[in-house]
């Protein structure tokens, strides 16, 4: 009798350990990949889901826009955008998103949705309104506010309940901030790459910095461990772009107070032509 009661509880137990939610440091190298990949081998290993996480709030840490950020997660938002029917959602961004070159990324732009927010408040307010909505795959956010345990938590709840992938850019002098944050990388500007340091991973140990490689699209230059961005003039009038190519130079924001629920916001492929405004030399 107390033979099987034993065994019963040890398989009882044996059920309760393989719960997803529950992670042994021995496991951190046999755990299954059901994380949504990279598409940069080196960073898939690093990754406790062999990839970044399928739901929930992931922080990039970063000294200055521009180092190659977006690039390391264009595969991610290239495949999003072919196999999601749900918008991938930019919440204020640094500069003005440039469709073309998203495009040249295979990037779907009719699935992409930009929202400008007037202050910080607002863009915290807006992630979370887009991540509850339920209809974003990904929802990037930018800030340099410090954030609140509270928000934190609120963020991160809202991805997970929605299935949603939020991605947020903070300064690095943040990275001693409390965070609900499934996932926190510091990112390193490198000549040919960026260094990606684990900050923090759920489920898994934080793993040694790793070094990713990021080979250009053709026509885009990188200026990861150059000087500070700069203004350049209308890239229209050259033949081949540059990393400045998708973003244009900040312009008055404008106040973007819900997100529809009924009728579906213009998408950034309908926006207007780029004008004779300068860019800034950003990103990818």
């Amino acid at each position: 009798m107390a033979t099987q009661q034993a065994a019963t509880e040890q398989e009882s137990l044996g059920s309760l350990l393989r719960h997803p939610a529950i992670w042994r440091a021995r496991d951190r190298h046999t755990r299954p990949a059901c994380g949504h990949s990279s598409g940069h081998a080196v960073l898939d290993q690093q990754l406790p889901e062999q990839g970044w996480p399928r739901a929930g709030l992931v922080e990039i840490l970063l000294d200055r826009h521009g180092i190659g950020e977006l690039q390391l997660l264009m595969p991610l938002l290239a495949r999003l955008s072919q196999q999601d029917e749900r918008w991938i959602t930019w919440v204020a961004p640094p500069y003005i998103p440039y469709a073309p070159a998203l495009a040249s990324q295979q990037v779907q732009l009719e699935k992409l949705l930009w929202v400008r927010t007037r202050n910080e408040r607002e863009t915290l307010w807006a992630t979370h309104q887009s991540l509850s909505s339920g209809n974003c795959s990904v929802v990037l956010g930018w800030t340099g506010k410090n954030i609140l345990a509270g928000e934190s938590r609120r963020l991160q709840v809202s991805a997970s309940d929605s299935d949603t992938l939020s991605i947020l850019f903070r300064p690095r002098t943040t990275s001693n901030q409390a965070s609900s944050a499934v996932l926190r990388l510091i990112l390193h500007a490198a000549a040919d790459g960026v260094r990606v340091e684990t900050l923090k991973s759920r489920g898994s140990w934080p793993a040694r910095p790793v070094h990713v490689p990021l080979h250009d699209a053709p026509g885009f230059q990188p200026e990861r461990a150059g000087p500070a961005p700069t203004i350049l003039p209308d890239p229209r009038n050259r033949k081949t772009g540059t990393q400045a190519d998708l973003f244009r130079a900040p312009r008055p924001t404008l106040h973007v107070p819900s997100l529809p629920t009924t009728h579906p916001p213009t998408p950034m492929a309908g926006a207007s032509s780029p004008g004779s405004a300068p860019r800034s030399r950003a990103f990818l």
